[in-house]
């Protein structure tokens, strides 16, 4: 059967045809009461696991069938809302992509205070980012080393450099 397959829009259609021609047929509603739940159930998993297009897929199927269920405009509305954070945050990680590459390059060149600058602004799109704890990790190994090159210079005169050479 449908239900067998995990094919809940066959089992519901099937389920379905039978209730509309014999409404009064229990085991059928009850078979349709369950496919219900099982949609139910796989929206929510979906919605958890923040997955839009198996989420979309079901609430579809879920649509065609329990459009006058009270939970189906609650399923709508939360798969609206998930797919605006999911789309969100890809942008955010886009963005922070594009920040880190910016501090690295700053880093490379020595440009350590427009590098502080660039990584305050990806900390505060996402302070806990991975890349952002490295790169902060990076900044401040080259903080450390433009202060020991610092050192070394503030002790160096003409004297000292003609014996090195």
């Amino acid at each position: 059967s449908a239900m067998n397959d995990n094919n809940l829009a066959k089992a519901a259609a099937s389920f379905s045809k039978v209730v509309s021609m014999e409404p009064g047929n229990a085991a059928a509603q009850a078979g349709l009461d369950e496919i219900e739940v099982l949609f139910e159930q796989g929206l929510t998993a979906a919605l958890a696991n923040r997955d839009p297009d198996a989420g979309r897929d079901l609430y579809s199927d879920y649509s065609l069938y329990f459009s006058s269920s009270g939970r189906w405009a609650e399923f709508g509305a939360a798969l609206d809302q998930m797919e605006q954070e999911v789309r969100l945050a890809a942008a955010q990680e886009e963005r922070i992509a594009i920040l880190l590459e910016r501090v690295e390059e700053n880093i490379a060149m020595f440009r350590l205070d427009e590098a502080a600058t660039v990584l305050d602004q990806a900390i505060a799109l996402n302070p806990n980012h991975r890349g952002v704890v490295a790169a902060g990790d990076a900044l401040i190994a080259a903080e450390a080393e433009a202060a020991a090159i610092e050192e070394l210079w503030s002790t160096y005169t003409p004297e000292i450099g003609r014996a090195h050479v």
